[in-house]
């Protein structure tokens, strides 16, 4: 009986070590997993980083063309209205001429 007794001890003691290693192995990994985890983080809060800086210089650039083209779009409008001016001088000009004429 005291045998039994003790062969059931050391089974336990044996399965009590045996999950302690496992413990210990997976604590292992579980380390392993979470530092893997947060180089991934860290690379993607870069890559992020990089990302919205990216986006910012390109609306900055988009704003500069919206300007620009606003710019552009004045200067013509401003260059057709000079046309129109020269346009109806050269028509009263031509006029004028016709009645010096007649």
């Amino acid at each position: 009986e005291r045998l039994q007794a003790l062969e059931c001890m050391a089974q336990v003691g044996a399965q009590q070590e045996q999950k302690d290693m496992w413990l210990e192995e997976l604590e292992r990994v579980e380390c392993e997993v979470l530092q893997e985890l947060q180089r991934e983080l860290s690379d993607a809060n870069e890559e992020n980083r990089r990302l919205v800086e990216e986006n910012r210089n390109v609306r900055q650039a988009c704003d500069r063309h919206e300007v620009a083209e606003a710019e552009l779009k004045a200067a013509l409008d401003k260059e057709r209205a000079l046309v129109r001016n020269l346009q109806i001088q050269l028509a009263e000009a031509r006029n004028a001429y016709r009645r010096e004429r007649q």
